[in-house]
């Protein structure tokens, strides 16, 4: 709870990570990467970056006192064009940084934050670089929200050709439970009867 003297807006929300062994020099190049991200976005959709020390280890963005859209899915429910609304300014977020060759690979509903009567986006921990800037990822690991992931990307395998779909296709998923009020849009089954929002 907040005193009186605090205010949401002079909070920030910490990150931070124990660097252990191979895999801890991983998770450190992807929080520099989070970081060169979020420290080079002003879209007012996107989380905003307030300070990081990706040596030690933690990186700070702003607070969003309204929690995730994960905790509000109600509030849209059967409003298909109250919950295009709401999520436009994301994916114009997301075009952009796809115009910048940058993938997100993590869009889900609890990295979808609410902040105030808008949604931002953050949890950057996995941003991919379409250029030449080297692979943080293991031959075989799966990369990103299973769930929520394009089933082309969903494969136990090195994908050479990471995309802006493998952003679209889990803002579609986004949307569905927007107007549906499901947490969980189960992996490729929109087109199910008891899923099938037409």
């Amino acid at each position: 709870a907040l005193t009186k003297e605090e205010h949401p807006a002079s909070l920030g929300a910490l990150k931070a990570f124990k660097f252990e062994g191979e895999r801890g020099a991983v998770a450190r190049d992807r929080l520099r990467r989070e970081v060169e991200v979020l420290k080079g976005s002003e879209d007012p959709a996107v989380v905003r970056f307030l300070a990081a020390d990706a040596n030690e280890g933690w990186m700070i963005t702003a607070y969003q006192p309204g929690g995730t859209m994960e905790d509000i899915l109600e509030r849209y429910k059967g409003d298909a064009v109250g919950a295009i609304r709401a999520l436009l300014p994301i994916v114009r977020a997301v075009a952009t940084f796809h115009e910048q060759g940058v993938v997100h690979r993590d869009i889900k509903p609890n990295n979808i934050f609410v902040s105030g009567d808008q949604l931002v986006l953050g949890d950057f921990g996995i941003v991919f670089y379409i250029d030449d800037r080297g692979r943080l990822t293991r031959t075989f690991e799966r990369v990103g929200p299973q769930d929520w992931m394009a089933p082309w990307a969903n494969v136990k395998k090195r994908l050479d050709d990471v995309n802006p779909t493998f952003d679209v296709f889990p803002l579609g998923k986004v949307l569905w439970a927007m107007i549906s009020g499901e947490s969980m849009l189960p992996f490729w089954w929109f087109d199910h009867d008891e899923f099938n929002l037409e």
